[in-house]
């Protein structure tokens, strides 16, 4: 029989995996609308292209895609969690602030060592994916702190 604590715990691991699965689905379907459909032409405007950059869709992997959105939505959700980001807007406030640092690193690291793009795209990729990043928590939040009475 589960004591009161051992069924809390069990409860939040529940809710931190479907949070994260929950964010991950986003981070899917909204990397795919905001930078496949809505950003695709700047982003073709502002990269530097070579033979071999893009890989044509059958080329693609859908493994590695997957993986890719489980981990940027586990890490918003486990963030989320840690720091008690339990409601849709401390959610995205937490997801602001993380996605605003991971997406500096990871686009001025790159602006620094390839000649992959221009500062414009960072400047747009950095602003465009700390508000996704918002998105994604305020999804972890929500799901984090569903049935919580207030």
């Amino acid at each position: 029989m589960l004591q009161a604590n051992d069924s809390k715990k069990q409860n939040m691991n529940i809710k931190t995996i479907l949070a994260g699965i929950a964010t991950s689905v986003f981070f899917f379907f909204g990397g795919w609308i905001i930078y496949g459909i809505l950003l695709a032409d700047t982003m073709m405007a502002n990269v530097t292209f070579y033979n071999g950059l893009m890989k044509s869709e059958e080329q693609m992997s859908f493994p590695a895609l997957i993986v890719s959105n489980l981990a940027i939505g586990f890490l918003i959700t486990l963030i989320c969690d840690k720091t008690n980001s339990k409601t849709w807007m401390t959610g995205a406030m937490t997801g602001l602030w993380a996605g605003f640092l991971i997406m500096l690193y990871f686009d001025t690291s790159l602006l620094a060592f390839y000649n992959l793009f221009t500062t414009k795209w960072v400047l747009i990729d950095v602003v465009v994916g700390t508000f996704y990043s918002a998105a994604g928590g305020a999804i972890s939040g929500l799901v984090l702190g569903s049935g919580n009475k207030v």
